[in-house]
């Protein structure tokens, strides 16, 4: 049962600016399908968020995506989030279905573009680069084999490796907005490891119900199986 279907959206000031150049630079209708598909992939999130009842903020219109803030993440039973995380990659296949099917209507050079651009869209939310989809599965995955702390670590890590890695690869004055923008949310990432993991243990049986067990500092905790303590080694 999905309730109280709204949220809060916010459309970040540069977006206008972005709409405005592309406006003077005829570039506008390319813009439109690259803000029409990336806003569908995070309406797909939204609808799936809802449809669990998560608690949600407000999301943010960026000028090259949008942004849903999900409150407590982490604090959800695992396989909703795995659900919700994956429904922005799956959303690419519906809109492949309807690009097909509306191929006649588009003409050529617009398909081809919007075509494009979805496949690299599909495979850029893959990476596992935070904030994007790709991260959070892999965060999800890595919980299950190591404790819900060193996989908060190891996760970050491997998103700052994965950006370092496409900047070298690819570096250009049109990306660089995007690029300020991941490394800046890699920064705040790391500074919210202590709280997301002080949230997890303080929140956990408001959300899901577990065998409740006195925490111990000696202990780790395994996210996906909460209520599993396994004593560290001496």
């Amino acid at each position: 049962i999905i309730k109280n279907f709204q949220v809060s959206t916010k459309v970040h000031p540069v977006t206008f600016i972005y709409f405005l150049i592309a406006l003077q630079v005829g570039y506008f209708k390319n813009y439109l399908i690259i803000f029409s598909i990336v806003l569908f992939h995070e309406m797909c999130h939204l609808l799936m968020a809802y449809f669990f009842n998560f608690k949600l903020g407000k999301m943010t219109l960026l000028p090259f995506g949008a942004y849903l803030e999900i409150l407590y993440y982490g604090n959800y039973h695992v396989l909703k989030e795995l659900l919700v995380s994956i429904m922005g990659p799956l959303s690419h296949i519906i809109i492949w279905a309807a690009l097909l099917f509306l191929k006649p209507y588009l003409g050529a050079s617009t398909f081809h573009y919007a075509l494009q651009f979805n496949f690299l869209m599909l495979l850029f939310n893959l990476l596992p680069l935070y904030p994007l989809d790709g991260s959070k599965v892999v965060l999800i995955g890595l919980s299950f084999i190591f404790p819900y702390k060193l996989t908060l670590y190891l996760t970050g890590i491997l998103s700052v490796i994965c950006l370092s890695l496409l900047c070298g690869y690819y570096l250009g004055v049109e990306v660089l907005l995007i690029y300020a923008y991941l490394w800046l949310q890699q920064i705040l990432y790391f500074r919210r490891i202590e709280e997301i993991y002080t949230q997890l243990l303080m929140l956990r049986n408001q959300f899901v119900h577990y065998k409740h067990i006195k925490w111990n500092k000696g202990y780790s905790i395994y996210r996906p199986y909460f209520n599993i303590y396994l004593k560290k080694e001496e």
